[in-house]
């Protein structure tokens, strides 16, 4: 697992109930070949941290 110095800001594709899937803001704060952690803020303002595929990921 690959861990930055500062986190990466990113887009991020994920699935949110009662809305389906989104394209969000985030930070890149770890990957590996295969997933990545990102940090985002939902739709209340609460920050929270996923992994989802790498392929859903892309730099901002």
């Amino acid at each position: 697992m690959t861990e930055p110095r500062a986190p990466i800001a990113v887009q991020v594709w994920v699935s949110r109930p009662r809305v389906g899937v989104v394209r969000t803001d985030g930070l890149a704060t770890a990957w590996t070949p295969r997933a990545v952690r990102v940090r985002l803020v939902d739709e209340h303002d609460r920050t929270e941290e996923v992994w989802v595929w790498a392929n859903a990921v892309e730099r901002a």
